[in-house]
């Protein structure tokens, strides 16, 4: 009988006669409305509904009487799904649904006895009301406003008035609650979320992007506003110069979603920020009285807010805050405000002032401030300036404070070869990396003090290698090769860094050999398990060590050294087989020249030596390899202009 009465649940409340079978988990539930045929016909949702545990006989009434201005109505629901029952109850599932409406934004206040776990044993109510953040009256003099949050729900109760002026208590779900998901005696809940109007300004330092959701603001300052508030964004970057604003009217999850995409939430390269949730003062930072929210980006940069003010935000792995501001437009004199909060205080969220909280506030973020790299660039060769398309052999970082580090303009000469200085972070270098390397492969070593987790305030050094399978002089008496290949089964590269003491990388004069399976760059585990990562290291890169390959280009004519082939015959050759020709050599009326090339910039080569010429390229693999780069066998190049090219006699 109890499976059958699972089943048809619903149909049994809203159908059977007024008695309801009495049992364990029956409540009687007391519900207000301000439209007495919504008692049967729904024609408004309920304002509030009370409901007890019984033991005795529920009788249900829909008679819809007027109490104290309000209109009563009286249902039998089972279990609050705290116990007891598996389903996940008739009252929450079904019943709230039918006298709210689906989807309502509601808040569940449920009552225990005192001093006793919240358990349904021992549950004496539970007190169910509209969220929506508006007053709504509950009697003549009586009423509330509710709000349930991402940082909680509350309900404020006003017992004098019917307009929610005057005296009010409030009951709330404090932080720690929230995220324990313990209970004092009350348990507060709630289901959606309340939509809450702000008013919003953010500040920029550039007018890049337009000021638009994916440009990166500086600061975001919003104010919580009447319902009236229209919900649309004026992205005008308005403003001479730094800062440029844009202001924006829109709901709590409209602006919270347009910054998520913003400060790259989600995202492995997401920028560190602080933000406080700003309450009235002596509410407990209940959810009723969110009057603000505020978000510093915690780049430890100074960002320029105004005429003669502007600030510093810093935030730590474990969440540790710094906020200075300064009465000046670049952060220079003495800090006009100074927060600093250790991991407790930035954490605890109390809401009142102390070790583990700050007054009216709640505080969080995410990401940590990244550490600031100079990285020392080292070229075999001298191209415009050791500026793209030059290929640095190695980078080596040293930490710098956030502001120290000076893009060089120019080479400097060290013996033969030369150096650069260039800028990064610990959060953007590895797509700096991939901007500065172009199509080469590379890898990247982070060293980490020992014994510290690789944790990311732990950082001694990074060193990146270029991965193109080659000889690389790095000093006098120092080299290596590096490589990089793609995992055939996991996640990660199969890597190898070995370097040598002398400057050519001589077979016996290798010094250490560095080498990463797809599963330790996969997982970087950095911890002592060998087959899971590299202790104190991280290893990663970009690319894949290429493919070398020799071409003999056909040409038609002799001419300037030979400009322009008809055709390129291309194979696979050993890393250094390959010597380009210098000129072309006369093969009976045609013309012969080597050219070489790799994988990883044939087709830029192509494009070079055949100039505007349109061109086809054929690629042959392995059979049954899909094509793999690492299977290739030969490459065709044609002239494509439709005319007819003898490629032999």
């Amino acid at each position: 009988m109890k499976s059958f009465r699972l089943r048809v649940l619903r149909v049994v409340w809203l159908l059977l006669s007024l008695v309801c079978t009495v049992q364990a988990d029956t409540l009687i539930a007391k519900v207000l409305y301000d439209v007495k045929a919504s008692c049967n016909g729904k024609v408004t949702p309920a304002v509030k509904a009370t409901a007890v545990p019984t033991t005795a006989t529920c009788y249900k009434n829909v008679a819809c009487d007027v109490v104290d201005k309000m209109y009563s109505a009286t249902y039998c629901p089972t279990t609050d799904a705290t116990g007891g029952s598996w389903i996940s109850s008739d009252f929450d599932r079904y019943f709230l649904e039918d006298i709210f409406g689906r989807g309502a934004e509601i808040a569940i206040v449920k009552t225990y006895q005192a001093g006793q776990a919240c358990t349904f044993g021992n549950l004496t109510a539970i007190t169910v009301y509209i969220a929506d953040n508006q007053c709504h009256k509950t009697g003549a003099t009586s009423s509330y406003i509710a709000v349930s949050a991402l940082y909680g729900s509350a309900v404020k109760k006003f017992s004098a008035t019917s307009d929610c002026t005057g005296a009010s208590t409030a009951v709330s779900q404090t932080y720690d609650e929230l995220v324990s998901g313990s209970c004092t005696g009350t348990k507060v809940s709630g289901s959606e979320g309340t939509t809450v109007y702000l008013s919003t300004v953010a500040l920029y330092d550039t007018k890049d992007g337009d000021c638009q959701p994916r440009a990166v603001p500086t600061k975001v300052v919003s104010q919580v506003v009447e319902a009236s508030c229209t919900s649309a964004f004026h992205n005008n970057c308005s403003g001479a110069g730094v800062p440029y604003t844009s202001t924006a009217c829109s709901t709590f999850d409209e602006l919270f979603q347009c910054f998520y995409s913003s400060f790259g939430y989600g995202s492995s390269d997401k920028h560190p920020i602080v933000f406080l949730w700003e309450y009235v003062a002596g509410k407990s930072c209940a959810a009723t009285d969110l009057s603000g929210v505020t978000v510093y980006l915690a780049d430890k940069k100074c960002h320029k807010t105004g005429k003669s003010a502007s600030f510093r935000a810093t935030r730590s792995i474990d969440g540790a805050v710094t906020i200075k501001t300064y009465a000046t437009a670049d952060c220079s004199g003495n800090e006009a405000t100074n927060v600093d909060w250790d991991v407790a205080k930035a954490t605890g969220n109390t809401c009142v002032d102390g070790a583990d909280g700050v007054v009216d506030t709640l505080v969080g973020g995410w990401s940590a401030t990244p550490l600031y790299l100079e990285l020392a660039a080292t070229f075999s060769k001298n191209t415009d300036e050791c500026t793209s398309p030059g290929i640095p052999i190695l980078l080596e970082s040293t930490t710098v404070e956030v502001d120290a580090c000076k893009v060089s303009g120019s080479c400097t000469a060290a013996g033969s070869l030369f150096t650069r200085t260039l800028c990064s972070s610990s959060v953007n270098i590895q797509d700096d990396a991939a901007a500065i390397f172009g199509r080469m492969p590379f890898v990247i070593v982070e060293a980490f003090h020992p014994g510290k987790s690789c944790a990311p305030a732990e950082l001694d050094n990074i060193t990146i290698y270029l991965a193109d399978g080659r000889c690389h002089k790095t000093g006098d008496s120092t080299s290596y090769v590096a490589t990089r290949t793609k995992g055939l089964l996991l996640p990660g590269s199969d890597d190898t860094i070995t370097t040598y003491t002398d400057a050519v990388c001589t077979p016996d004069k290798e010094e250490l050999e560095l080498p990463i399976t797809a599963r330790q760059e996969g997982e970087n585990s950095c911890g002592e398990y060998s087959w899971t990562g590299i202790l104190d290291k991280l290893i990663y890169g970009g690319g894949y060590t290429p493919l070398y390959l020799q071409s003999t280009a056909t040409f038609e004519s002799g001419d300037n050294h030979c400009v322009s082939p008809i055709y390129l015959d291309t194979t696979v050759v050993g890393t250094n087989a390959c010597t380009a020709s210098e000129d072309c050599t006369a093969a009976g009326d045609l013309f012969t020249g080597t050219l070489c090339s790799s994988t990883a910039t044939f087709k830029d080569d192509a494009v070079a030596a055949f100039h505007s010429t349109p061109f086809v390229v054929v690629e042959t693999f392995t059979a049954g390899a899909d094509c793999a780069t690492t299977s290739l066998t030969s490459i065709k190049t044609y002239t494509a202009d439709l005319k007819c090219h003898a490629t032999g006699a």
